[in-house]
C-alpha cells in the first residue's frame, strides 16, 4: 500500500528543506502558494501582484520565467520587493530552457522545471527506443541536468520537478504511455540523479487536469520514493481547474483526496480569477483536514485491506435497487424536511401547473423527495419517489437504532450514522438485501476515514446494497462546498483491488 494506515490520519514524513526563510515539509504546516500571471519582464506589474499574492497569506509565488532575458528581470523584482519590505520567497517557472534554469538559481529561492521538456525534446511522435537508445537519452538527461544541481548546491536554491500529465516527453509517452506510471518514471528519474549528486532540496509535483490522474500519479510516486529510500516533500493542484464552482470542487476534490491520505506539504488551487483569490481557497482546503487533533479509528474485527492498484478506476458494484444502484445513473434525491411546502417543492426542481393543480416535471426536478415524518398532500408527477417516515404509500425511511433484529426486510432506506459505523454489526446488516443505506458522515471527525471504515467492511461481508453518501451543513457557503467536495469526493475516489 501507498500508505500505512488507510484508516487513520498519518500525515507523511517528508524531509525539511529550506526555500528561503520559509521550510517546508517535515513537521512544518501545509505551505500556500499562486503565481503571477503578469509578464515577468514588467517589473512593477509582476511586483505589485506578488505583493497581493503575499498580503492574501501566500508562503511562496511563483513567476513565469521563459527565457534567459526575463531571467535576468528577477534581479530587478527582488530588489523592489525588498524596497517594499517584502521578502517572499519567489520560484522560477522553467519550460525548455535550461540556461534560463541556471541563471533563475542564482537569484531567487526555488527553481521549477518541467522533466517532460527540460532536456527532452518534445516532438509528439512515437519513437521505439531500443534500450541503448533509452539508456542513452537518460544519460543525456544527467548529463544536462548537472550544471543545474550545481548551480543551486553553491546558491542554496531549492528545485521543484514539476511532472505535468499533459506534457510528458515523447521518450516516456514511448514506453509508458499516457498514465501515472509514465508521469512517476519521468520524475523518478531526475530524481535519481539528485540522490546520486547527493542534492537534497528538492519539491515534486504531479499534476493534471484531471483529478482522478492527479491523485492516481502522487499515490503512484509516493509508493515509489518508499522503495526507493526517498522522501521528498510534495506541492499539489490541479492545472486548469477552472473558476466559480468549478475550479473550487475539482480542486478541493483532487487536493483534499491527497491530504486526507497524508500525502502533500504545499498546495496551489489553479483558478482563472485573479491569483490573489486563490489563497483563501486553498486555506480553506487544508483547514478541512487539520487532523492533529483526532482519535484513532479502533475498528474491531478489522478485514484484511488488500493492495490497491493506483492505475485505473472502478465504481463499486452494487445491487439494483428500486433505480439506485446496478448500472443505474446518479439519482437526486431533495431534503424538504421542514420546508414541504409549495416553494420547498419548486427548489426541488418541480414546476407547478396551477390549471391541473398538480407539479410537473423539468428536466432539474429531483427523483425523489424526503419529507420526514411531515405532513404531504400534493400531487407530484408519476415516476417521482416520496421517502417518509410514516407516509402511507411513500418509501419507509428508519434509522439503523430503529432497526429491530426480527424486523421482516423490505424496500426501504436505512440512515446509518458516523457514530454508529464502528459497532454496526455487518453481519446482520447484510439481511436488509433490499434496503438502501444512508451513510451520513456529518458529525464524524473525519468523513474521509470513517466512509472508508464502512465501505471496506460492506465489501469484507458482501454486502452490494446501494450507498447514499449525505453529509449536511447549516449554512450553504463557500467552506461547505470544498469541505463536501473534499471529503465525500475522496470516497469517490477509490482504487480498485489487485487481482
Amino acid at each position: 500500500m501507498y500508505i500505512e494506515d488507510y484508516f487513520n490520519y498519518n500525515r507523511i514524513k517528508t524531509q525539511k528543506i529550506s526555500i528561503g526563510t520559509i521550510p517546508l515539509g517535515g513537521n512544518e504546516p501545509v505551505r500556500i502558494q499562486s503565481m503571477t500571471n503578469t509578464d515577468t519582464s514588467d517589473v512593477e506589474a509582476t511586483v505589485n501582484q506578488i505583493i497581493e499574492i503575499a498580503d492574501a497569506g501566500a508562503d511562496y509565488v511563483r513567476l513565469t520565467v521563459q527565457t534567459t532575458r526575463v531571467a535576468e528581470k528577477l534581479k530587478d523584482i527582488k530588489n523592489l520587493l525588498k524596497v517594499k519590505g517584502y521578502d517572499v520567497p519567489l520560484i522560477a517557472d522553467i519550460h525548455f530552457s535550461p540556461k534560463a534554469a541556471e541563471l533563475s538559481a542564482k537569484i531567487i529561492e526555488k527553481v521549477r522545471i518541467n522533466p517532460g521538456n527540460y532536456v527532452d525534446l518534445k516532438q509528439f511522435k512515437h519513437i521505439e527506443y531500443t534500450d541503448e537508445e533509452y539508456t542513452a537519452e537518460v544519460e543525456n538527461l544527467k548529463t544536462n541536468f548537472i550544471p543545474l544541481l550545481n548551480i543551486c548546491k553553491k546558491h542554496h536554491t531549492a528545485i521543484r520537478i514539476g511532472t505535468n500529465h499533459g506534457s510528458l516527453s515523447d521518450r516516456i509517452l514511448s514506453r509508458y504511455g499516457d498514465t501515472p506510471e509514465g508521469m512517476t518514471e519521468s520524475t523518478m528519474e531526475f530524481l535519481r540523479i539528485c540522490k546520486a549528486e547527493n542534492f537534497n532540496d528538492i519539491v515534486i509535483s504531479m499534476k493534471a487536469s484531471n483529478p482522478l490522474m492527479m491523485i492516481y500519479a502522487n499515490r503512484f510516486l509516493v509508493q515509489q520514493m518508499r522503495k526507493e529510500g526517498m522522501n521528498f516533500p510534495l506541492h499539489l493542484g490541479v492545472t486548469e481547474a477552472g473558476n466559480d464552482l468549478e475550479g473550487r470542487i475539482k480542486s478541493a476534490a483532487g487536493i483534499g483526496t491527497l491530504l486526507a491520505d497524508g500525502i502533500g506539504d504545499t498546495i496551489r488551487v489553479s483558478l482563472t480569477e485573479s491569483p490573489a483569490k486563490e489563497i483563501p481557497v486553498a486555506k480553506k482546503i487544508v483547514e478541512i483536514f487539520k487532523y492533529g487533533n483526532f482519535a484513532s479509528l479502533n475498528i474491531a474485527d478489522s478485514p484484511e485491506i488488500k493492495d490497491r492498484t493506483f492505475t485505473d478506476y472502478e465504481k463499486r458494484k452494487s445491487s439494483e435497487i428500486l433505480n439506485f444502484g446496478g448500472n443505474n445513473v446518479p439519482v437526486v434525491i431533495s431534503d424538504i424536511s421542514g420546508k414541504c411546502k409549495s416553494d420547498g417543492i419548486k427548489e426541488s426542481g418541480f414546476m407547478f401547473n396551477e390549471k391541473e393543480n398538480a407539479f410537473e416535471n423539468t428536466d432539474l426536478a429531483a427523483d425523489y423527495l424526503f419529507i420526514n415524518n411531515e405532513n404531504f398532500n400534493y400531487n407530484m408527477p408519476a415516476g417521482t419517489g416520496i421517502i417518509s417516515k410514516n407516509k402511507k404509500g411513500s418509501y419507509n425511511y428508519l434509522k439503523y437504532n430503529d432497526l429491530k433484529e426480527d424486523y421482516i426486510p423490505e424496500t426501504q432506506f436505512v440512515e446509518i450514522y458516523a457514530s454508529e459505523i464502528l459497532k454496526t454489526n455487518f453481519k446482520n446488516l447484510k439481511k436488509y438485501n433490499q434496503s438502501v443505506f444512508i451513510l451520513n458522515l456529518t458529525d464524524s471527525v473525519s468523513a474521509v476515514h470513517y466512509g472508508r471504515v464502512f465501505f471496506i467492511k460492506a465489501e469484507a461481508y458482501g454486502i452490494k446494497n446501494p450507498i447514499i453518501l449525505k453529509q449536511t451543513f447549516e449554512t450553504i457557503n463557500e467552506y461547505a462546498i470544498l469541505k463536501a467536495s473534499a471529503e465525500i469526493g475522496a470516497l469517490f475516489m477509490t482504487v480498485s483491488e489487485t487481482e
